[in-house]
């Protein structure tokens, strides 16, 4: 299995099997959005079954971004009702198209035990090769633990033997800790996630979303910035030599697409 990162597709950054993916970022960096290019690329161009478990927004809500970047239809117009009629094709056309993908959104707050289960449930049922969390400092679970770091260590622990036990790729999103913004260079690093847990060894690869224009291309010093410029962090892949490595992308929250 392979993502795409704005049209990037080549064999530098292959998924597999077995891994447990990390992508983090401050509020605003559009992690959610990074989720559903990639259910897009991965449902719609490679033919993957993909399971979304959604702790943050309501699966509708994600059905509508979903249809917004698929019919590159405006996601305030929509969520406005100010549509013409191509508007209307559009995402009659991509509702159709999302129809026929073997995606599974499930939005329902369960602790760790019932959503390994339901992993379990869909990679039987619809053998879903891709698994993504949103996000993972909402996961519970039934244990007591000393702390929340032991406590995330257990789930982060336990994510990786599922994806190792199904063979199948678990990509769980993250918040960063303010210590990046406290920075005069904002740019986020691997030590930026506060749990330790979350960058363990149990993460085979770390992904680190950041925009310039979120901090710069507002303020009064002059700093000439574009705002749709986005950067995707590489700061953890096996056996790769240099790292971080940086990906420059493109970024719009009105289209829906990273």
């Amino acid at each position: 299995m392979m993502s795409e990162v704005n049209g990037r597709n080549d064999n530098s950054f292959n998924i597999h099997g077995g891994q447990l993916i990390v992508v983090a970022g401050r509020p605003g960096m559009g992690k959610s959005l990074f989720m559903l290019n990639q259910i897009k690329y991965l449902c719609g161009k490679k033919g993957e079954a993909a399971l979304i478990i959604s702790l943050d927004e309501s699966k509708y809500k994600l059905v509508g971004r979903l249809m917004s970047l698929c019919g590159e239809v405006d996601s305030d117009s929509m969520h406005s009702g100010n549509l013409n009629d191509g508007d209307w094709e559009s995402i009659i056309n991509s509702a159709n198209t999302i129809l026929g993908w073997h995606l599974v959104l499930d939005d329902e707050r369960t602790p760790l035990e019932s959503i390994c289960e339901k992993i379990r449930t869909m990679k039987k049922v619809e053998n879903v090769s891709i698994v993504f969390i949103d996000f993972i400092q909402l996961v519970t679970c039934n244990r007591e633990m000393k702390s929340r770091n032991e406590e995330m260590g257990y789930i982060v622990s336990k994510l990786k033997n599922l994806a190792v036990a199904l063979d199948i790729s678990i990509v769980v999103l993250s918040q960063l800790s303010r210590t990046c913004e406290k920075r005069e260079d904002h740019h986020p690093v691997l030590m930026d996630i506060r749990e330790t847990a979350i960058r363990s060894e149990n993460a085979d690869v770390v992904i680190l979303l950041y925009r310039e224009g979120y901090y710069r291309c507002d303020s009064s010093d002059g700093y000439g910035c574009n705002p749709m410029d986005a950067e995707v962090i590489v700061a953890k892949y096996p056996n790769m030599k240099e790292i971080p490595v940086t990906i420059h992308m493109k970024f719009s929250v009105e289209n829906g697409w990273y």
